[in-house]
């Protein structure tokens, strides 16, 4: 039997800048008869519900997305400046 990640497909879709802000669109689908467990508990007040779990699995890749980017940029200006020092002596 396949592992349930195996089952889930997530599809990603650039929709553009609108008003300043980059929107990102995010389509996940699995049978539907993979959530009826995880509902329950849901319903039960037991775990999370879905909505809440994505949200902020969202936000966090989309901050270590950001913060990879801004990481890269301060690394390669560090190595120009220890190789710029070089240079002068």
């Amino acid at each position: 039997m396949p592992k349930v990640i195996q089952q889930v497909s997530v599809e990603v879709q650039d929709r553009g800048v609108e008003l300043g802000k980059r929107k990102v669109e995010l389509i996940i689908s699995a049978q539907s008869d993979l959530f009826n467990l995880s509902d329950m508990l849901v319903g039960e007040g037991a775990i999370q519900e879905l909505d809440r779990v994505l949200k902020f699995s969202a936000r966090r890749a989309v901050a270590e997305y950001i913060a990879s980017g801004r990481e890269f940029v301060k690394e390669v200006a560090a190595r120009k400046k220890k190789d710029g020092a070089r240079v002068e002596e």
